[in-house]
C-alpha cells in the first residue's frame, strides 16, 4: 500500500499555466483498488464545459501489498493550459473488465501553485526531531510496515496539511473580494481569484509543515497532560506561522510586477501596471 493512493482526492490538484502536467487518479470499485481493463480515455473542459483536451491516458499497475491484489493508477498528460482559472475537470472513463465507470478530477490553473509540496518526513523532523518517534506510531496504525511507516504518515498528514493550507488561503481570497479597496475601486473591483495569488512557496511549505506537525501530534494525543500540552504546542506554532505570513500579493493584469502593498495581515495586495 502506497501512501499516495491513500491521499488521493485530499489536495486539490494545481497547474502552472502556461507548463504541461500531469493529473493521476487510482480508481476503485465499492471502495477498493482495482485493476483497469482496456485503455482509458479522458475529457479536460473548462468553466463552460467546452472540451479542450481529450485523448488515451496511461496506466500502471502497482504491485499490492501484504494480503493485496494489484492495482492500477491512471495517469493524463495535460498539454499546457495558458487561463489560469478555477474549476477545470478532467473526466475519466474506464472500465474494469465488467462495469464501465467515468471519475472526475476538478483542478486548477495558477499563477504559483502549491498543491505538490510533497511533505516528507525529514521535512517535519528537522522541525521537530522528535516527530519521527510519533510518525513512526502513527504510520503503524495506519497499517505500514516499520520501514515505510513514518514516511507513509508524514505523507499522509502532509496532504491534509496542504489541503488545509488551500482552504486558508481561498477564505482569504473570499473575505479580500468582500472588503473595500481603493485598488478595487479604481480598477472596477476586479473578482478576486486564487489562480493569480502570487505566492512564496518556501513559506508556504514552511506554514503546511507546521500544520502537518499540529495534525501528527493531535492524532497522536492519547489525552495525558503531557500530550496535550505538547499538541496545544503543536497547533500554536502552526497559528503563529499563518498568522506571520505576510499580506497575499494579487496580480490584476498578470505582469507579475509587484508595485503596491497592503500593510494589514491577511488582506491581498492587487498588482496593478503602472499608467
Amino acid at each position: 500500500m502506497t501512501f499516495a493512493r491513500q491521499t488521493a482526492g485530499i489536495v486539490r490538484p494545481e497547474l502552472r499555466a502556461d507548463v504541461a502536467g500531469k493529473l493521476s487518479m487510482w480508481p476503485t470499485v465499492d471502495g477498493a483498488n482495482v485493476l483497469v481493463s482496456g485503455t482509458p480515455t479522458y475529457s479536460i473542459r473548462d468553466l463552460a464545459g467546452t472540451e479542450i483536451q481529450a485523448g488515451n491516458c496511461t496506466t500502471a499497475t502497482i504491485t499490492g501489498g501484504s494480503g493485496e491484489s494489484n492495482y492500477s493508477r491512471i495517469d493524463v498528460a495535460v498539454t499546457a493550459i495558458g487561463t489560469k482559472d478555477e474549476g477545470y475537470t478532467c473526466r475519466i472513463s474506464w472500465s474494469d473488465g465488467t462495469y464501465s465507470y467515468q471519475d472526475v478530477i476538478v483542478f486548477d490553473v495558477v499563477a504559483y501553485p502549491i498543491s505538490d509540496l510533497g511533505l516528507s518526513a525529514n521535512d517535519l523532523t528537522a522541525l521537530a526531531p522528535d516527530a519521527e518517534f510519533v510518525l513512526e506510531r502513527l504510520g503503524g496504525r495506519l497499517g505500514y510496515a516499520q520501514a515505510v511507516a513514518a514516511e507513509s504518515a508524514a505523507g499522509i498528514y502532509g496532504a491534509h496539511a496542504v489541503a488545509e493550507l488551500q482552504d486558508r488561503i481561498q477564505s482569504k481570497v473570499r473575505d479580500a473580494s468582500l472588503e473595500p479597496d481603493a485598488n478595487r475601486i479604481r480598477t472596477g473591483g476586479p473578482v478576486f481569484a486564487r489562480a493569480n495569488l502570487i505566492l512564496d512557496r518556501a513559506r508556504m511549505k514552511r506554514v503546511a509543515i507546521l500544520f502537518a506537525l499540529a495534525l501528527v501530534y493531535e492524532a497522536d494525543n492519547d489525552g495525558t497532560d503531557t500530550a496535550n500540552r505538547l499538541a496545544e504546542k503543536r497547533r500554536a506554532d502552526a497559528e503563529g506561522a499563518w498568522m506571520g505570513l505576510p499580506p497575499l500579493a494579487y496580480d490584476v493584469d498578470e505582469d507579475l510586477i509587484p508595485d503596491d502593498t497592503v500593510s494589514e495581515l491577511g488582506r491581498v495586495t492587487i498588482l496593478q501596471r503602472a499608467c
